[in-house]
């Protein structure tokens, strides 16, 4: 029998997408916002410096700050060009957000990549034992990436899965899942393929699979995570 589907060879659906309509919050704490670029760097960065000192005005000490950067097309600033800012640690690196927000984790992200302040760090360090060893190998592009505070798609993953959810059942981050593979087939997707970020993930999907019959996962490969603490 043929059934015809859609092959996705890249994509890293693991329930991110419905888990804040179930309540599964990331981050556990705070605020997320989302700012929209300016014409240049310089005014992006105010727009985004602003956001978080309203933000931490609006928190308790200790509570994240998350912020996203939305493209601003009128001014001609694309996604890539705010990714470009982003990557290499130039729009927000750590020390500007340290003095921003010194008692306040702060994250501020596009896409695959992020900068994260000293508070952030400190959060990530208590749960994930190699977190900086982790960083410095997978953003190998970026000189002095822990300096600047870069984090890239593993690290926002192991923060996700070993900070954010600590406090979720297995049961509860298995739903997460299987409602996300749902949505994806409601698509026409019927398989696809990702780099498994964290172990807390394997579980979650073994436990999927353990459960439901009907849904299934196909993973080119597992690439090391930070451990525990």
């Amino acid at each position: 029998t043929v059934i015809p589907g859609l092959i996705d060879t890249h994509n890293h659906n693991f329930g991110s997408g419905v888990a804040s309509q179930m309540g599964v919050r990331s981050p556990d704490t705070g605020v997320q916002v989302n700012v929209t670029a300016g014409k240049d760097m310089e005014s992006t960065r105010l727009a985004v410096e602003n956001a978080i000192k309203d933000s931490v005005a609006k928190t308790k000490e200790g509570e994240w700050v998350y912020v996203g950067i939305n493209p601003n097309m009128k001014e001609g600033i694309s996604a890539n060009r705010i990714f470009a800012w982003v990557e290499r640690g130039e729009l927000e690196p750590r020390d500007r957000l340290n003095r921003i927000a010194p008692k306040n984790p702060v994250i501020v992200q596009q896409a695959s990549r992020a900068t994260m302040n000293d508070a952030g760090w400190e959060i990530a360090r208590k749960y994930l034992n190699d977190f900086d060893a982790y960083a410095a190998a997978e953003i190998s592009d970026v000189p002095d990436a822990v300096k600047k505070g870069v984090i890239a798609v593993g690290e926002q993953t192991a923060l996700t899965w070993n900070v954010f959810y600590r406090n979720q059942t297995q049961r509860r981050l298995g739903e997460v899942v299987r409602r996300g593979w749902e949505r994806l087939i409601s698509q026409g997707i019927t398989t696809f393929s990702s780099r498994v970020h964290n172990p807390r993930i394997m579980d979650t999907v073994s436990y999927v699979d353990r459960k439901s019959t009907r849904l299934n996962s196909s993973h080119v490969s597992e690439s090391r995570m930070p451990s525990s603490a």
